[in-house]
């Protein structure tokens, strides 16, 4: 499935980001995933695994403490493995961890990119 976002929106499926809107007036396109925290990288983490985490720690309910996000990529690529993020739910403060599967099927043909307007 492919899409295209409006800066003028719609519905929540067809809305630029927030973080891509840095002044209301222009936009800047980046990762869909934006975080709210800077973010470090902590190198030689693993063999398989690149290892990213906010430089902010947040408490769960139990009392533990964790980076407020990570994320996790495969060894020395862009390809998201999984993150993590503490989030919280009414009473509820928990750490949600968000597997991704990533399915390569190629190069999408450009005729379908060919309708779209250019301005």
């Amino acid at each position: 499935m492919y899409e295209t976002y409006w800066k003028y929106g719609g519905n929540q499926f067809n809305s630029f980001p927030a973080h891509w809107w840095p002044n209301l007036t222009t936009f800047e396109i980046k990762s869909y995933m934006g975080f709210r925290y800077p973010m470090i990288h902590l190198t030689n983490s693993s063999k398989d695994e690149d290892y990213w985490y906010s430089n902010t720690t947040c408490q769960v309910q139990t009392g533990e403490t964790y980076p407020c996000e990570e994320i996790y990529f495969k060894k020395d690529t862009d390809i998201p493995l999984r993150s993590t993020e503490i989030v919280h739910e009414a009473w509820f403060v928990f750490q949600l961890t968000i597997d991704y599967t990533i399915i390569v099927i190629g190069k999408p043909d450009e005729k379908y990119f060919d309708t779209i307007p250019k301005n």
